[in-house]
C-alpha cells in the first residue's frame, strides 16, 4: 500500500503559502503584487523580501511548525506511516505485486493522478473542495475507490478502516 498526501488544505486547513506571508508579516506587499505577479513568482518574491528582514530558513521552519493540525489527521499520519512501513518490508517478498495507492487531495491539481488509479486503488477527496467536484461532475469514469471526508476526524476513521483492511487482506493471503 502507498499513500499520498497532498498538503494544503487537506493536511493543514489552510494553504502553507498564505500561512507564511501572514505569519512573517508580508501581508501588506503580498495584496500589493498579487495582481502583477503568477504566484510561483509572488511567492519567489515574498521569500526574497524576507531576507533583508534577517529572516532565516529556520524562520520559515518555525512559522510553518506552528501550523495547527487537527489531532485525528496527526493520528492518521501516524497510523497509516506504520502500516506503510510494515507492508514495505513485506513487499521485499512480494515479486511483481502492484500495491494499493490511497491518494487523499483537495484541489483541482489532484484530479489528473487521480484519473491514473486502478479499480483497486483509494481516492480520499476533501467534501466540497475542489477535487471533489470534479470527480463528482467527471463525465470520465473514475476507477478507484472514492472516499469523502469532511474533517480530521472523518479521514483518520476512513484511512483506519482502508489500511486496516489492507493489513487483513494480506495476512490472509500469507
Amino acid at each position: 500500500m502507498m499513500i499520498l498526501w497532498d498538503f494544503d488544505r487537506t493536511i493543514m486547513d489552510d494553504d502553507s503559502d498564505r500561512w507564511v506571508v501572514v505569519e512573517m508579516g508580508l501581508t501588506q506587499i503580498f495584496n500589493q503584487l498579487r495582481e502583477t505577479l503568477p504566484w510561483n513568482s509572488l511567492m519567489d518574491r515574498m521569500m526574497a523580501e524576507l531576507h533583508p528582514q534577517g529572516k532565516t530558513i529556520e524562520d520559515i521552519a518555525n512559522c510553518l511548525n506552528r501550523v495547527r493540525l487537527h489531532p485525528q489527521i496527526v493520528s492518521a499520519i501516524r497510523s497509516a506511516h506504520g502500516s506503510v512501513l510494515n507492508q514495505l518490508q513485506d513487499s521485499r517478498s512480494e515479486n511483481g505485486k502492484k500495491h494499493v495507492i490511497i491518494y487523499i487531495g483537495d484541489g483541482g491539481g489532484d484530479f489528473c493522478p487521480t484519473l491514473k488509479l486502478g479499480e483497486e486503488d483509494h481516492v480520499m477527496p476533501r467534501k466540497n473542495f475542489p477535487l471533489h467536484h470534479l470527480i463528482s461532475k467527471s463525465s470520465v469514469p473514475i476507477k478507484p475507490q472514492v472516499h469523502e471526508w469532511m474533517d480530521g476526524e472523518e479521514l483518520n476513521k476512513i484511512l483506519l478502516r482502508l489500511t486496516d483492511s489492507d493489513s487483513a487482506e494480506k495476512q490472509t493471503v500469507l
